[in-house]
């Protein structure tokens, strides 16, 4: 089978090791192990007695009873710890999609969650989440997109790399249209608990609908994207479990010092939460000011979740040439709309140290100055 690349992380492996600043990345600002444990008042002797054998293959049972809680109409055995929230997307895919399937996601989104399925052969539509609209979802136009053919609905708030949010009203809508026809909704909601105000934070789609898939994990929000701990959740045990039955194709289990260091995680979950609020609400405050300073040129709906944004830009080229420009001449590192199949715009993220965020915007508003010039 012919894959076709994932062009975001191309361009990550094309550029983001040669620049001074990074302002692409998605999540929060990592923690060290050290940081972790003292953040949480945890000693490292916890992780120490850990037995390195073979995991649970759904996941270790205190770790999935904790992910468990984030959930009110699920338990334990609604959930599947999973290597990164990506292997979750994947077997889910794979499991539920074949050749001539069909697919309707809602785009622009994170590529992989509708690739894989286009890969296998799937028909992918897309309902486009339009700048103008605020990228909130056309419930309408959803409705006139999916039937009894339609395979597997992808949605993915707060959304990336828009930074949206979606109304819980919209959401049941859409629950509720999926209902109609049995479809399975594969919900990303890998940045969900990273809302700046608590009022724009929908419930989780598997609380809302049978047939519901909602994929998490610790990499976004909480900081941890080197432990590779994600998961899924859904209330309906009989599709779990054929999801979960790929995993033999795929990685067995997950690597049980990374569970026992997310089990110490979520135990303190709060606490990781506000830093990443934190961290985001602070950033997302210097880079709303920097856009407001540059409104001659720049456009954008501002943020009202996660780390990441889409700015758009008022110069003729395209946004390849753009952030290559950016990469060559002011060493900053960004992602060109190009990756998610948009033009004349550019995905920033803010989720890292404050003082390398300024300089970043520093030599931003250099660059754009320079082309200003031409």
């Amino acid at each position: 089978m012919k894959f076709k690349p994932f062009e975001l992380e191309r361009w990550f492996v094309k550029y983001e090791h040669d620049c001074e600043i990074m302002m692409g990345e998605s999540g929060v600002k990592p923690l060290t192990l050290k940081e972790l444990l003292d953040l949480t008042g945890n000693s490292i002797d916890k992780v120490l007695d850990t037995k390195l054998g073979y995991g649970w293959s759904n996941g270790l049972p205190k770790l999935r009873e904790l992910i468990a809680e984030e959930y009110e109409e699920l338990d334990t055995n609604h959930i599947v710890v999973t290597n990164g929230a990506i292997e979750a997307n994947f077997i889910i895919s794979y499991t539920l999609l074949e050749p001539n399937s069909e697919v309707v996601t809602f785009f622009p989104t994170y590529a992989q969650l509708w690739q894989v399925g286009e890969n296998l052969g799937a028909r992918v539509k897309k309902l486009r989440l339009l700048m103008d609209n605020k990228y909130k979802p056309n419930i309408d136009q959803l409705a006139g997109m999916i039937s009894e053919n339609t395979d597997l609905i992808i949605i993915n708030y707060p959304n990336n790399p828009s930074g949206a949010c979606i109304e819980k009203t919209d959401l049941e809508e859409i629950c509720a249209l999926a209902e109609q026809y049995n479809i399975p909704v594969l919900s990303d909601e890998i940045y969900r608990g990273l809302e700046y105000k608590t009022t724009d934070r929908a419930p989780p789609a598997a609380d809302l609908y049978e047939n519901a898939i909602s994929v998490a994990g610790l990499s976004k929000v909480y900081g941890l994207p080197g432990l590779r701990i994600g998961w899924l959740a859904c209330q309906n045990k009989e599709l779990l479990k054929r999801i979960w039955s790929f995993r033999d194709f795929t990685s067995i289990c997950n690597g049980v010092l990374n569970e026992k260091v997310a089990e110490i995680a979520l135990k303190s979950r709060e606490i990781l939460l506000e830093r990443g609020r934190k961290i985001a609400v602070k950033n997302f405050e210097i880079l709303k000011q920097w856009v407001d300073d540059h409104s001659d040129v720049i456009s954008w709906v501002p943020p009202k979740a996660a780390v990441l944004t889409m700015l758009m830009y008022h110069f003729d080229m395209d946004s390849e040439t753009f952030c290559k420009g950016l990469a060559e001449e002011q060493s900053v590192f960004t992602a060109p709309g190009s990756c998610f199949e948009t033009e004349k715009q550019f995905r920033v993220g803010f989720g890292y140290d404050t003082e390398r965020l300024k300089e970043g915007l520093k030599r931003l508003g250099e660059y754009i100055a320079s082309l200003k010039e031409q």
